[in-house]
């Protein structure tokens, strides 16, 4: 799961757009998919996402987004970069390794 916070900005931010490194890589994959609001991002390839960015921009105010489908055996890093109809900012900082954790099936979650 990747969070962040929309920075205040004129015009206003319209769409942010994430990405992941793997630990012990230098590529970084775009987090796409998944239309909607629902949350839910898939790892593309770079040139899959060269041909096609806006598939890559994700909605505002949508500010949290799982991914699915990761190797769970590897911590991963992200940046964020946020857009406007001015434009793309630059790529945040990225964040600190993180080891991912396995997503229980539905059914697997205890009812309460």
């Amino acid at each position: 799961r990747v969070s962040w916070t929309l920075a205040d900005s004129v015009p206003e931010v319209e769409a942010s757009r994430v990405s992941l490194q793997r630990q012990g890589t230098s590529s970084w994959h775009f987090v796409a998919g998944g239309g909607g609001s629902c949350g839910r991002r898939l790892l593309v390839d770079e040139a899959k996402a060269t041909e096609n960015r806006n598939s890559c921009a994700l909605p505002t105010p949508l500010r949290t987004v799982e991914v699915v489908d990761l190797d769970t055996s590897c911590a991963y890093r992200a940046t964020v970069a946020l857009g406007n109809s001015q434009g793309w900012g630059g790529t945040s900082e990225p964040s600190a390794f993180t080891s991912t954790v396995a997503r229980l099936p539905e059914s697997d979650i205890p009812q309460t």
